[in-house]
């Protein structure tokens, strides 16, 4: 029976009609119909819509896009040399998508014509088919994606866009020869843990993490005391993973190589999975002839949050710089009664970013004790580190108790009196602090 107009498509996927969706799909007058039917089709995701979505396939590229979409969210076999095809043939959108829905079905039929793909000039694409591939997992495309990211790079005429997409092929072949997890692999992303890229040097710890092999364990654990939080989280829950229980025994034991890097990811890693037993080794790595790996060590206490690590990070305080501004801060993160009067004394510290750890953690752990000093600092307007007073005040309000409301008002009258531009900025950040204390 014809529609008399346009049928409504919303209605039918309501009322969950198949019938009146799969003739909405031959709805000759309008190509969005036909588009909206193909993809409420998808989303409800019955098995007798694939003919009519396969048929589809052949219609204008919008349709055939929604068609490919909604075959690859129903996942049904039937769909599988049908969405070859398109892949050979339809235009960059639809390959993409076409792409993507034999990966969602995951059919190794679809390997060869993916492997295919992986040389076509759109990097969508490209990109697509690698993910596919990954899904599936065969082993047949461990070597054309290798061939992926080992390929030529980019030079100095490529566009923003084609590097970003030289880019995507790269990270997105990692990630394919991990969920395929063959170990002909390991030394490629080992390779790749030492990218100047941190996306790339991600995905190689992710990778490495779900192949599991051994022999990625001390390449981890180097890089994990590099730059980027990313790469530091990758990397420790790849160690987890491919060191197994023993990780932790592992990771405590290279704490006292003679590699300083090593004894540097060793403990960052440490600080990463938290684990209570890293606490005595972290400690006395505290004392560590190198300064990274004290700093190191002081973060991972803090991340960890051990009371037993109050009293040697106090006295770290005593350190260089960078040490000193990690053990504030770990201080700050276990909190508790031992750690304030440190905390009051690194106030006064000739660094700025000690002073302003120490004021942060004086307003994470909440002690009275900490108020007249925290005032003083945020008076203190010929400091003309602004951050550390904002953080000062900051602290006050979090603090929040009756003994600091009066504080805050001599702070602010203080500022208002000043008469220097850029600190009546300040009574705004000031009145802000206020306010969100009294609405506790």
């Amino acid at each position: 029976m014809p529609f008399f107009g346009p049928p409504n498509i919303d209605k039918l996927k309501k009322k969950q009609d198949l019938v009146g969706l799969i003739r909405a799909l031959e709805y000759a007058s309008d190509s969005d119909v036909r588009r909206r039917a193909a993809s409420a089709l998808g989303e409800i995701g019955d098995a007798l819509a694939v003919e009519p979505l396969i048929a589809a396939l052949r219609d204008e590229w919008e349709v055939c896009h929604a068609a490919a979409t909604a075959l690859g969210e129903i996942g049904n076999a039937r769909a599988v040399e049908p969405l070859i095809a398109t892949l050979r043939s339809g235009n960059d959108e639809v390959c993409i998508t076409a792409a993507w829905a034999l990966g969602k079905i995951g059919d190794v039929r679809a390997v060869e014509p993916l492997i295919a793909a992986l040389g076509h000039e759109n990097n969508g694409v490209c990109i697509t088919a690698a993910w596919a591939l990954g899904r599936i997992g065969d082993a047949l495309a461990v070597e054309p994606l290798i061939n992926v990211f080992e390929g030529e790079d980019g030079d100095s005429s490529m566009t923003a866009a084609e590097a970003l997409g030289r880019k995507g092929m790269r990270e997105t072949a990692i990630w394919a020869l991990g969920e395929i997890g063959d170990t002909r692999v390991v030394d490629l992303l080992i390779a790749a843990l030492r990218d100047e890229d941190r996306g790339m040097r991600v995905a190689a710890a992710e990778a490495l993490s779900k192949i599991g092999d051994p022999r990625a364990m001390d390449p981890l654990i180097a890089v994990s005391g590099g730059e980027g939080e990313d790469v530091r989280v990758a990397a420790a829950k790849a160690v987890g993973e491919v060191g197994g229980e023993q990780a932790v025994e592992k990771l405590i034991a290279r704490l006292g190589r003679k590699d300083s890097s090593m004894r540097v990811g060793a403990a960052s890693v440490l600080g990463e999975i938290g684990d209570a037993r890293a606490v005595g080794p972290l400690i006395a790595a505290l004392g560590d002839r190198d300064e990274n790996v004290c700093r190191i060590a002081a973060w991972a206490l803090g991340r960890i949050g051990d009371a037993r690590a109050v009293k040697p990070l106090v006295a770290a305080l005593g350190g260089e710089r960078d040490v000193r501004r990690a053990a504030v801060k770990a201080l700050g993160e276990i909190g508790g009664a031992p750690a304030v009067e440190p905390l009051i004394a690194a106030l006064a510290d000739e660094d700025g970013d000690v002073r302003m750890s120490a004021a942060w953690g004086l307003g994470k752990i909440g002690n009275e004790r900490a108020v007249d000093p925290l005032v003083r600092l945020a008076l203190d307007i010929r400091n003309e580190d602004r951050l550390v007073r904002k953080t000062a005040i900051s602290a006050l309000g979090e603090i929040g108790s009756q003994h600091a409301v009066v504080p805050l008002e001599i702070v602010r009258s203080a500022y208002e009196h000043s008469n220097v531009e850029k600190e009546l900025e300040m009574l705004d950040y000031i009145d802000f602090i206020v306010l969100r204390f009294l609405l506790q």
